[in-house]
């Protein structure tokens, strides 16, 4: 998840940027996703994992928004554009209510999974579904 974030927070962040800007921005998006990875495995702490993708998530919907509405499109594509990021939040809140299910209940879904066995235990495989 981390690394899929900071792959779109750093296109997302240097689109429209200069060579030596697009530089120093991955830079400092790899060296906060590095630390805060680092932190996570370190602590085995989930609160790190969570923090880190949330403030990742608020970076990046203001700045897709911005790139929409604001870099010289006209109504009809910037309309479709904002249908598809709303489509998008939509998918993300399911996939991470899916995701805290799946954290929550792990033991329980462990036991069903176990007694359902092949191929049927793979639908409670809920943290593969995100």
């Amino acid at each position: 998840m981390l690394l899929l974030g900071a792959c779109l927070l750093q296109h997302l962040y240097t689109y429209g940027q200069t060579p030596a800007a697009s530089k120093s921005i991955t830079g400092a998006i790899t060296v906060a996703m590095l630390s805060a990875a680092w932190m996570y495995i370190r602590s085995g702490k989930i609160i790190h994992h969570l923090l880190t993708f949330t403030g990742m998530v608020n970076l990046i919907w203001p700045r897709t928004v911005y790139l929409v509405l604001c870099v010289g499109r006209e109504e009809g594509e910037w309309r479709e554009l904002m249908g598809r990021f709303w489509k998008a939040v939509g998918l993300l809140t399911v996939g991470f209510l899916v995701w805290n299910l799946d954290l929550e209940m792990c033991a329980e879904l462990r036991a069903v999974r176990e007694r359902m066995g092949l191929p049927w235990a793979w639908g409670l495989e809920l943290h593969g579904w995100w």
